[in-house]
């Protein structure tokens, strides 16, 4: 081998290369090795896998994902560390437990599994259906209807009805049980007069607009006991048929603090008003009944369970 020149006028001498001649050069088999040298990738670039892991830990961007078809092609678990894709298109792979992607996240593989941050045009994806700059009106809330606007409950959709009501203990003035009852806006019943007796208010109650009470008129007065006597169901009672003074009617029933009015609108006639069975009025025998003139109102009131007083 020509080690350099030796002899006169520069005339080349050659020799064997000796380990002084060629140290310090790297062998071609130490490429990629421990304690070798890193080659260039085709881009004249380190590859990511001959840089030690601080290094690596760094996020590289490498371009966009598609979520939808898992383009370019990630698998679970691996990756290299540091990077990185963008979501080009909403999808539902599953990578590494994930599988809800929309667009604008990202997904970087730590070193052991790919995770997720959400980028800021996944944040709100819609409201109400509608996306871009979004102002609601009434008609983009599901059963909200006109009544955000109005106020009226009637103007709410699927609005709730009323609970249930059990019948036991509302009763009418002849004693009879409710069929049937409901509560939606006030309370309210198939047929019949709810008797006051049924209905108890924790503290005083404020009532407004008309209170309707069962008016009875042309009412005809029977018999001659209070077995026979015409039963009367309503609050204000009209008798205008009284044969004799032997004819009479029966109260109703309501219960304690019921207010029963009578009015004998026979001339002439007095009439007999009856308890009901085992009751008495005013200083009266049990059963007995109370004479009031033709021509006459009297209003009946239930004090005890088996006492009434007129006025």
């Amino acid at each position: 081998m020509l080690a350099g020149p030796s002899g006169a006028a520069g005339s080349p001498a050659f020799r064997s290369l000796s380990a002084a001649d060629i140290s310090g050069v790297e062998t071609q088999s130490n490429k990629g090795q421990p304690s070798g040298y890193a080659g260039l990738d085709t881009t004249g670039k380190v590859p990511m896998s001959a840089l030690p892991a601080a290094v690596q830990g760094g996020l590289s961007y490498q371009g966009v994902w598609n979520a939808a078809t898992n383009m370019p092609v990630l698998v679970s678990g691996a990756g290299t560390k540091g990077y990185y894709f963008t979501v080009s298109n909403a999808g539902t792979t599953a990578i590494d437990g994930i599988a809800q992607w929309n667009l604008g996240d990202h997904i970087a593989f730590n070193g052991t599994v790919w995770e997720k941050w959400q980028g800021a045009a996944s944040s709100v994806l819609s409201v109400a259906g509608r996306t871009g700059a979004v102002s609601l009106t009434t008609a983009d809330v599901s059963g909200l209807a006109n009544v955000a606007t109005s106020g009226s409950y009637t103007d709410l959709i699927n609005r709730p009805t009323g609970p249930a009501v059990t019948t036991s203990g509302l009763v009418r003035s002849d004693g009879t049980v409710f069929t049937a009852a409901s509560i939606g806006t006030g309370l309210s019943f198939n047929s019949g007069t709810l008797a006051t007796s049924g209905l108890v208010a924790s503290s005083s109650p404020s009532l407004t607009g008309n209170i309707r009470y069962l008016t009875g008129a042309g009412i005809a007065s029977a018999g001659t006991s209070q077995a026979t006597a015409t039963q009367l169901t309503c609050d204000f009672n009209e008798v205008s048929v009284v044969v004799n003074g032997s004819n009479g009617v029966v109260l109703p029933d309501p219960g304690v603090g019921a207010e029963i009015v009578i009015r004998n609108a026979q001339g002439a006639v007095a009439l007999l008003v009856y308890p009901p069975s085992g009751q008495a009025i005013d200083l009266g025998a049990t059963n007995g009944g109370l004479s009031m003139g033709g021509n006459s109102t009297k209003i009946f009131r239930k004090m005890t369970s088996t006492k009434w007083y007129s006025q």
